[in-house]
């Protein structure tokens, strides 16, 4: 029998395994980045809104290859203690969503099971990871009951205050989340706080417009058809009229004009290549 020699294959098989490791986490780091410029524009793009925000997740989630992701709101209560809600979330096939548990509503930053690692992430602390088996009851059976082992999150600022936490869910094991990766969320957690800045402005663009005395509106007029109404302010109804009154055909902005002010509105001219706007002060019947 030819002499022999034991080699211990332990260390090699190790080896494999950290670089195979490395591998998956490279794959999975350029995966979200070449998600946050398409969740971006879901995010930012024209006309984005909350299904914007949901897209946004779902490209994000599949990137990480995440079991679900989420979005909470930090909010007060009547005594102005501090509350987090969920407003948005994002599931994989197969994973129970989430979005109508009552446990995910109005949860106390500071008094609850959870209040160690929400209340560093609602005081501007960095992302962190939360593993399920090392968070004590009651919050553990409430984690263990989503089927979540592990979960990062990552703070959410808008015009540089915490508005909230951007969440990815790992419900199938023990998962490497690895720093890289929570520096990329970073990023999509800036394009989430952007996209929320945007919302409210927008809200409060037409909260003032529905209280504005002032009717606004935008007419195309064609080089050669009619005059057509592209936009109005929310408030039309109320300054020309009956809301259920008002029309998008020419014929009825013009019947609402005074009639000693109709022969100044039908003249002058329209804007054009040379005179790029123009101005008409008009009073309403």
């Amino acid at each position: 029998r030819p002499p022999g020699r034991l080699m211990d294959l332990t260390e090699p098989r190790a080896a494999e395994a950290a670089l195979r490791l490395a591998g998956e986490q490279l794959a999975r780091r350029d995966a979200v980045l070449r998600a946050i410029p398409l969740a971006g524009r879901a995010l930012l793009g024209p006309g984005a809104g909350e299904e914007g925000i949901r897209e946004a997740h779902g490209l994000l989630g599949g990137a990480m290859q995440a079991d679900r992701a989420y979005v909470f709101e930090l909010h007060r209560a009547p005594d102005g203690s501090r509350l987090v809600s969920q407003r948005f979330e994002w599931a994989a096939p197969g994973v129970e969503p989430q979005i109508d548990n009552p446990e995910l509503q109005a949860m106390a930053v500071d008094s609850s099971g959870f209040a160690p690692w929400l209340r560093p992430l609602l005081e501007g602390g960095d992302a962190r990871v939360v593993r399920t088996d090392e968070v004590p009851e009651p919050a553990r059976g409430h984690l263990a009951a989503q089927g979540i082992h592990s979960m990062a999150l990552v703070p959410v600022r808008v015009q540089g205050e915490v508005w909230g936490i951007l969440g990815f869910d790992d419900c199938g094991g023990e998962r490497d989340w690895t720093a890289p990766g929570l520096v990329v969320l970073h990023t999509a957690a800036g394009m989430v706080g952007a996209s929320v800045a945007r919302r409210d402005a927008e809200e409060h663009f037409q909260a003032v417009l529905r209280a504005s005395p002032a009717a606004i509106y935008a007419l195309r007029v064609p080089p050669e058809g009619a005059v057509e109404l592209e936009w109005s302010s929310p408030n039309v109804g109320r300054v020309l009229g009956d809301d259920d009154e008002v029309s998008p055909e020419p014929e009825w902005w013009f019947s609402v004009v005074h009639p000693d002010d109709l022969p100044g509105v039908l003249s002058g001219g329209w804007p054009d290549e040379g005179r790029p706007s123009v101005v008409k002060e008009y009073r309403v019947r």
